[in-house]
């Protein structure tokens, strides 16, 4: 670990108040799921990872997220009911 000595023992405290602060509106933002024609496994396009699905193609949420999650390098945020995203409809 590396310090500075020019600020070793060096302190500030300071008192903040949050009586006039202002936060934004609480808001809940969500995609509406689409309706989209399912999205076959094959669409991963390669045959090692696809032979590990029981199932021929994607449920909506899977088939809707498949491009950020596959092929992109974004961040994603996704909260689903855990027994839809398992594909037990």
């Amino acid at each position: 670990m590396l310090f500075s000595d020019s600020w070793l023992h060096a302190e500030a405290f300071y008192t903040i108040s949050f009586q006039n602060l202002a936060l934004p509106e609480a808001s809940t933002s969500h995609t509406e799921l689409l309706d989209l024609k399912h999205l076959p496994v094959t669409s991963i396009g390669n045959s090692t990872y696809e032979v590990l699905y029981k199932f021929s193609h994607f449920n909506p949420i899977k088939t809707q997220t498949f491009h950020v999650l596959y092929r992109t390098y974004n961040n994603l945020d996704m909260k689903v009911i855990y027994r839809l995203f398992l594909g037990k409809e």
